[in-house]
Order: structure tokens, then sequence, then C-alpha cells
């Protein structure tokens, strides 16, 4: 996602030429965003379930929910990098494909 391209997403928009993929990929971000924060709320119920049940790790004297906290907190980062990339795309910056 940094430059702006993911592999899935990419072999989908890649069969259209390029003048139909300048109007698609605003289209293939928005998928991602969609599936991002899906993402997002179905990782911060596991984590608010796993916070009603206080088990620890197995390997770890932690709280298994302090562990897996990065699950929400990654599709949060990732969903800012997606607005980033949209930004960029809206505005001919980049084309999310090459």
């Amino acid at each position: 996602m940094k430059c702006g391209t993911h592999i899935a997403v990419d072999s989908v928009v890649n069969l259209f030429s390029e003048k139909n993929r300048k109007k698609i990929t605003p289209f293939a971000v928005s998928a991602c965003m969609v599936f991002v924060i899906t993402m997002f709320i179905d990782s911060y119920e596991y984590i608010s379930l796993l916070k009603e049940i206080e088990i620890e790790m197995e390997d770890l004297p932690i709280l298994e929910r302090q562990a897996k906290i990065i699950l929400p907190l990654n599709f949060a980062l990732m969903f800012y990098r997606l607005v980033e990339v949209m930004i960029d795309v809206i505005k001919d910056k980049i084309l999310l494909i090459y």
C-alpha cells in the first residue's frame, strides 16, 4: 500500500485499458476501504470479547487483549493510508496501477 498498489486489486484492474483504469481506480481504492473498515469493526469486537474473558497469553504474562490490540490499530492505519492514496488518485498525482 505504500506505493499505492495491492497485488490482488492490481490483477483485476490491469484487465482494463489504461483509459478505463483511471475510472476504476477510485472504485478499487473504495472497495479496499470498505474491507479495511469491516476488518476494523470485527477486530474491535474481537478485542472487546477478549476483554470480557480476561485470559492471559500462554507464553507471556500479559492479557491476550493487550497483545492483540494491534489488530484494530493496524486496520486504522491502513485506512489512513488508503485515504492518502485516494486523495493522490483524485488529484492525479498517482495512478493506482503502473
